[in-house]
């Protein structure tokens, strides 16, 4: 067993999207997904992302944003300086709760159940559901609370 690689959620892990969640429910989910450039990091992740990954594990962004961000992801992914080597997100026009579809991105990047056992080391998540979803296939998950901006 490698357990040489970490799935590693965005918005409310790694990025602080509080000061953007007001938006949902009112503002299309564009404007939500494209007011993303502006999230502050979450240092402490970030850090603790960064030195994983110069430590030999490979780090893997992954995320329920549709693609259509992909490049809006990784000029902030360069912008704050986080050092991922791939990233998953979920097609354009999938409309599935987050937990199934970043199973599904787990699934497809390692072929099976098994496969993601076999090679994730733990998945950094914030919310309840999708860290249900990966204990309920016994991949450990990190439960992160990251600090809201304050208002």
């Amino acid at each position: 067993m490698s357990h040489d690689f970490i799935l590693v959620d965005i918005d409310h892990t790694m990025a602080d999207a509080y000061p953007r969640d007001h938006m949902i429910g009112v503002e299309p989910w564009d404007s939500y997904h494209e007011a993303s450039i502006n999230d502050a990091p979450f240092t402490h992740i970030v850090n603790m992302i960064n030195r994983l990954a110069g430590s030999g594990m490979h780090v893997i962004g992954f995320t329920a944003r549709p693609a259509k961000w992909r490049n809006l992801t990784m000029v902030w992914f360069i912008k704050h300086n986080v050092f991922v080597h791939e990233l998953l997100m979920r097609e354009d026009l999938d409309f599935r709760p987050a937990p199934e579809v970043k199973l599904e991105l787990a699934r497809a990047r390692f072929g099976t159940d098994e496969g993601v056992r076999t090679n994730v080391a733990f998945v950094l998540e914030d919310r309840d559901d999708v860290t249900a979803a990966f204990q309920s296939i016994g991949v450990p998950v990190l439960q992160v609370f990251g600090r809201r901006t304050p208002a």
